[in-house]
């Protein structure tokens, strides 16, 4: 299954963050129609919980309804000590297989934390 939210693009996108967003058609043109544009905002994920599967539960059916265009991870991400690279366990147990909802394989731009 082919997913917009893999590894390789996230890491991508921590180089640019959100200052980026503007440059992808589809948000641009989200931009300029602010009346039907929306997004989602996450931070502080947590480390594989009930309660991180629920919040990314609970985002995806926000996201559905809102029709988001793009999440925006606002940083610490990945608990306690980052990621060591984009093949790190880490990415399937705390991004992969938690935030799966149809609603959230959308362009994810990142922002680091101090824990990341």
């Amino acid at each position: 299954m082919s997913r917009i939210i893999d590894r390789r693009a996230m890491v991508g996108g921590l180089a640019g963050g959100a200052l980026t967003l503007a440059a992808q058609p589809s948000i641009a043109k989200a931009l300029q129609r602010p009346q039907d544009f929306s997004f989602t905002v996450l931070g502080d994920w947590g480390r594989d919980t009930p309660a991180q599967h629920q919040v990314a539960r609970s985002l995806g059916e926000a996201m559905a309804e809102a029709r988001g265009a793009f999440v925006l991870a606002v940083g610490d991400n990945f608990y306690e000590s980052g990621v060591a690279s984009v093949e790190d366990p880490l990415w399937r147990v705390c991004f992969e297989d938690v935030y799966t909802h149809p609603a959230l394989q959308r362009p994810w731009r990142v922002a680091l934390g101090n824990h990341d």
